[in-house]
């Protein structure tokens, strides 16, 4: 309810809002997980459809609030719109970031889920910024970009591991040892999910581990930025080693 309630219902909103209050540009913050289903996506570009079967309800409600803000657009009019999609953003202070390198510094981040070898995109917080700040530019009456969708990343495919590790030698704590079969924990998340649901109207378990975030740390999922670097003009302007470091240095151990 409260995703629907930001994602749709807010997207609604704003759009009207900006129609009322004169604004003649708005980019959304989207994401490239509209188009996964939570399998394998090996650089995947804006012509790819929508995840058919999306496999969370924050990726269901993301993908109806680009298509509501997308269909805003009214190039001839007042009224234009466009959307960035960054995939898994990083940045100084983030939560997932600063858990990650505390678990490094704590030298409890031996383990990983899979083989190591999936691929993935992070985007740096400077570079979704700044790939916001291209669409506005080029969302003038009849613009390139409007009513359209573009990827934005740090354009460095990796395997998702290798971002934990390079925390680990910045730290120079060992890299990660343990590597965990994909299918027995997804397995094991999946049996866990069940009875988390079946106990839910007797005790409320706040349980994270689950086959969505299995799914998201093992799988390939990359994105083809193609597009925003010849419309647009983008390129990253800050490189997932250097996000890295920054990311670090505003941390005090």
């Amino acid at each position: 309810a409260l995703l629907r309630a930001v994602n749709i219902d807010g997207a609604k909103v704003i759009n009207e809002a900006c129609k009322q209050a004169g604004v003649e540009r708005l980019v959304l913050t989207s994401s490239c997980s509209v188009l996964w289903s939570g399998d394998n996506l090996l650089n995947a570009d804006e012509t790819f459809p929508y995840a058919h079967s999306p496999f969370d309800p924050y990726t269901a409600t993301k993908i109806e609030q680009e298509r509501i803000t997308l269909a805003a657009n009214d190039p001839a009019g007042k009224f234009r719109t466009a959307a960035i999609r960054p995939h898994t953003i990083y940045g100084p202070r983030d939560k997932i970031f600063s858990s990650m390198a505390q678990r490094a510094h704590d030298n409890n981040l031996k383990f990983a889920i899979g083989n190591g070898k999936n691929l993935v995109d992070f985007t740096f917080v400077s570079n979704v910024v700044y790939g916001h700040f291209l669409a506005t530019e080029h969302l003038e009456r009849g613009g390139i970009a409007c009513g359209k969708a573009f990827n934005v990343t740090d354009d460095e495919h990796m395997p998702f591991w290798e971002f934990s590790n390079r925390i680990l030698r910045k730290m120079n704590k060992p890299e990660i040892a343990y590597y965990m079969n994909f299918h027995l924990i997804l397995f094991v998340a999946t049996v866990v999910n069940f009875f988390v649901q079946l106990l839910k109207p007797v005790v409320k378990l706040n349980v994270t581990f689950s086959p969505h975030v299995v799914r998201l740390v093992g799988t390939d999922h990359t994105y083809n930025i193609t597009r925003a670097k010849k419309e647009l003009g983008y390129r990253p302007l800050v490189s997932t080693q250097e996000g890295i470091e920054i990311c670090l240095n505003a941390m005090k151990f």
